[in-house]
């Protein structure tokens, strides 16, 4: 079964969905920053894929967190 995050993109008149795709492995968390997306992944190395919203959503490069596991995960959100 692959995993699958949706993502509705808004512009002056219509919603857009875009489906990607995370290789079966589980999304904790998503957000957004500038043109960039960062989707929180549960696994043990590479565990945030970022995302280029130029480049069709496609990851354009993995960030390792040494240290970070399951349990101690945190909440991945952009500030309001």
């Amino acid at each position: 079964m692959m995993m699958m995050i949706l993502m509705m993109m808004y512009d002056a008149v219509a919603c857009i969905t875009k489906q990607i795709s995370t290789y079966d492995v589980s999304v904790l968390g998503v957000t957004s920053l500038n043109d960039e997306l960062f989707v929180l992944l549960s696994r043990e190395e590479k565990q945030i894929a970022v995302c280029s919203v130029a480049a069709n959503y496609d990851p354009v490069r993995y960030l390792h967190l040494p240290g970070l596991t399951l349990s101690s995960t945190p909440t991945l959100s952009s500030p309001t």
